[in-house]
């Protein structure tokens, strides 16, 4: 697929058997048979269909701003966010980004966009360049309604992060996912903490077959006040803290492989 912005006008691609253009850069011979042009993403006349659809945009093209519009399009018309027909509910939206800055800023313009759609509906303000192209739909007698409906939920929008909407599908299906209910949320994935828990969990479960190793990592797993502790360290390699050193090493490698030193 070709890449476009949002709001670009399609470039023209000639389609197939097409006759050459009078320009004095046109083939003399006939052009190869190229896709149609990928047409810009109109977040006021765009179709909405049920499926998957892809919209390839660079940075700085609009993204936000086109998401806003698209929210306040199905708040005002279809019912796409409602039940049974009835007012628009944004508890059924779902909106997942990368950040939680772009998390932010996401709830912050739908929130503003729905206010001022709600009082250009209500003729208090002219619409903005946001509400313009959505001017038809305020004009309608239910548009007040459905604004109203959509503000009383909007602290209520399902707009996520990646992780913090896998957070919320694992908790809320606990069963399902078979996670516990009381499920720890970790926002740094390389922090030492999480990166210690996981070297300990690793010691345990190739130590705990082997008594006589498992006796030697309790021992030297006290601390120093303990007054059964030794001052003798495990020898490199055989100990928690070095496979969290380890891994702390080669975590941004995947595929360096560590080979054991030679004594």
């Amino acid at each position: 697929m070709s890449q476009t912005s949002m709001f670009d006008e399609p470039s023209y691609v000639p389609k197939a058997g097409s006759a050459p253009t009078d320009t004095p850069d046109a083939p003399t011979s006939a052009a190869p048979a190229e896709p149609d042009a990928v047409p810009a993403f109109e977040y006021w006349a765009t179709p909405v269909v049920p499926g998957r659809t892809l919209v390839e945009a660079s940075a700085g093209t609009g993204k936000t701003f086109a998401i806003a519009g698209l929210v306040l399009r199905l708040v005002l018309d279809g019912d796409w966010l409602s039940r049974d027909g009835g007012l628009p509910d944004l508890r059924r939206l779902l909106v997942v980004t990368f950040t939680r800055s772009a998390t932010e800023e996401l709830k912050t313009r739908i929130r503003a966009a729905l206010r001022v759609a709600l009082a250009v509906a209500r003729g208090e303000t002219e619409a903005d360049d946001l509400t313009r192209p959505l001017v038809p739909l305020l004009e309608r007698d239910e548009a007040e309604g459905r604004l109203l409906a959509a503000l009383d939920r909007v602290d209520e929008a399902g707009i996520f992060t990646i992780h913090g909407f896998c957070k919320r599908v694992l908790q809320q299906a606990a069963f399902e996912s078979g996670t516990p209910f009381e499920m720890e949320f970790v926002e740094d994935g390389d922090s030492d903490t999480l990166r210690s828990r996981a070297a300990a969990d690793a010691w345990a479960r190739m130590v705990h077959q082997e008594p006589l190793v498992n006796a030697v990592a309790f021992h030297y797993s006290r601390t120093s006040k303990d007054p059964l502790a030794t001052k003798s360290p495990l020898p490199r390699g055989r100990s928690p803290e070095t496979l969290r050193a380890y891994h702390q090493a080669t975590a941004d490698f995947p595929r360096v492989r560590i080979v054991p030193e030679v004594p």
